[in-house]
């Protein structure tokens, strides 16, 4: 159970569990960097009522007019290499190869400036001098330097705190906005053509916010205020003020539910609205990943306020959290929409045959995510967790609540009548799925009687996802399963917001990913990915079983042993 690609080997921090894992019976994992690589592609996007991705008639090839961007894995980021050497434009995020796109950021199109704008803004990325990129594997330097400060579309590393703000702001570097530092209160940003007519001007330090030298200019913001990503909010938003236009905007970017509640109505808003969840849902159809960005321009006086109670909330000793997130419901209103992102995360090597292998073996394999229900069905499907055979019983908060005469009150009876309907269906052979969101997880966790009748559509269906959880939603349904599901429990993730359902469970298993060590740390057992699973619970947990069981044999052996003999030795 070694895993040479991150070089993570299996870690034990308990002997007390060994002979469990053996009699595990309920799976309960997370999604993002568990099944999947967490490695993010920046794949698609949705700007001005248009879908572009990838020209179709390329096939991997590079764009005539788009010098080679080579791409290249770094330890904690994707490197821009400035190499003139061969043609791998863009393999990873491969909406850098969209013609249109290009086209439309070169002809400084209004709806793609704020997009790419929006992209290279909004986000905790801080830049950094990758020194090891100076010597590439054949020998060259890969950095174009002239002698002077910066380098050609390299040098940088992007240093983020999620891979799916590392992959948008890679994204807006090829399609010509590259951020080039992050710190102390200013963001700066180089502005330069996508389609690599500028690439043999060294930049970087050059003059003023909007000034212009061969196509090549740099855009300096000063942010004012950070309002950070939670799992409660689903959402982020940074205020800034141009520095050379002085105008202060709010750019707000989250999960489509949290952000597109938050748009002004305004003429043709409805239609673009519309278009846009349409986007999202073929997006989602196809296992990406999706964010909806917005802004809107913030006025001085009521900026000045806000920020009065913004720095109150951020000195509180007390209940802070609590407080940033009213101050940022405050000013996160009325925002105009900008677009909407794609990115792609692949599964992992042997995730299919590792769930299909604990299904064969009597073990219930759920997956508990925060993303949309149509891209956790998508990832269910290709990971066999649900079969592709069976029908999809969908679960969602608006079948809790009656349309009838009662005015749109909760319906108490919809859970158990489909509890019910589902017991008589697998009864006769039938097969399906069981897909429940959040909203409708909140009802069914809220009582000892929602909660039994949840427990018994759950064993009826074949494959459980709940969709867009929070972390606290997949401690809960996790806990249930262990006190009133009758299973040995194990609880599968790699980040802080898997915690709570790792120690929940009878036994944790963290895996070693990008998301930090926090599921590691918390965890009873960790590997590096999750085929390993198989291993762990089948073979070493099997083992463990038996030798447990040899044990109390011989046990037995030995005191019946003692007993018979000592008993008629003492009559003897």
């Amino acid at each position: 159970m070694y895993d040479p690609v991150n070089d993570v080997k299996c870690g034990v921090r308990t002997t007390a569990l060994n002979e469990e894992l053996g009699q595990v019976g309920c799976v309960l994992s997370d999604k993002t960097g568990t099944l999947t690589q967490n490695v993010m592609a920046f794949v698609k996007c949705s700007v001005g009522g248009r879908v572009y991705s990838a020209d179709d008639g390329i096939d991997g090839a590079v764009h005539p007019g788009f010098v080679d961007l080579n791409l290249r894995d770094g330890e904690s980021g994707v490197l821009l290499d400035g190499s003139s050497e061969g043609c791998a434009a863009a393999k990873t995020h491969t909406l850098a190869k969209s013609s249109a796109l290009r086209a439309a950021a070169s002809a400084r199109d209004a709806n793609v400036v704020a997009f790419l704008r929006h992209l290279a803004t909004c986000h905790t990325v801080v830049p950094a001098t990758d020194e090891a990129q100076n010597n590439s594997s054949d020998g060259e330097s890969t950095a174009a330097d002239d002698g002077s400060s910066g380098a050609v579309f390299g040098g940088l590393r992007y240093q983020a705190s999620s891979p799916d703000e590392e992959a948008l702001v890679t994204g807006a570097a090829l399609l010509g906005r590259r951020l080039l530092s992050n710190a102390a209160g200013e963001i700066t940003c180089e502005t330069h053509p996508p389609d690599g007519s500028t690439d043999h001007l060294v930049t970087g330090g050059r003059g003023n916010g909007g000034d212009e030298r061969g196509g090549v200019g740099l855009e300096r913001c000063e942010v004012l205020a950070v309002n950070e990503f939670t799992s409660a909010r689903k959402r982020m938003s940074v205020v800034v003020r141009d520095v050379h236009t002085g105008v202060c905007t709010l750019l707000l970017k989250g999960a489509d539910n949290a952000v597109l509640e938050r748009l002004a109505e305004t003429d043709g808003s409805g239609e673009e609205i519309a278009n846009v969840k349409s986007h999202l849902d073929e997006f989602a159809r196809e296992g990406l990943r999706t964010l909806v960005l917005a802004q809107r321009e913030v006025p001085k006086h009521e900026l000045s306020a806000w920020l009065e109670a913004y720095d109150e909330a951020q000195a509180a000793l007390v209940d802070r959290e609590d407080a940033l997130a009213e101050v940022a419901e405050r000013i996160e209103r009325n925002c105009v929409l900008v677009g909407a992102t794609a990115v792609e995360d692949k599964l992992q090597d042997g995730v299919p045959e590792t769930i299909e292998t604990l299904r064969r073996a009597g073990c219930l394999v759920w997956m508990l995510t925060g993303d949309k229900l149509e891209t956790a069905v998508s990832i269910a499907n290709t990971c066999r967790l649900i079969d592709a055979d069976g029908e999809l019983a969908i679960v969602q908060e608006s079948d809790f609540v009656s349309q009838g005469d009662t005015g749109g009150k909760i319906n108490p009876y919809f859970l158990r009548d489909k509890s019910r309907e589902a017991v008589e269906d697998a009864k006769r052979g039938c097969k399906f799925g069981l897909v429940i969101e959040g909203g409708a997880l909140q009802h069914a966790l809220s009582t000892d009687e929602s909660q039994a009748q949840f427990l018994a559509l759950c064993r009826a269906s074949s494959g459980v996802v709940c969709c867009r959880v929070s972390p606290i939603q997949k401690a809960r349904v996790t806990t249930l399963m262990k006190k009133r599901g009758g299973f040995v429990t194990m609880g599968v993730g790699d980040g802080a917001n898997d915690v709570g359902m790792i120690k929940a469970a009878h036994i944790g298993v963290g895996i070693s990913g990008r998301e930090g060590r926090a599921a590691v740390l918390a965890s009873d057992y960790s590997v590096g990915q999750f085929r390993f699973l198989a291993n762990l619970l089948l073979v070493h947990g099997r083992w463990s079983a038996k030798r447990n069981r040899e044990v109390v044999r011989l046990f037995l052996v030995i005191f019946g042993y003692f007993g018979y003999f000592g008993y008629f030795g003492y009559f003897w």
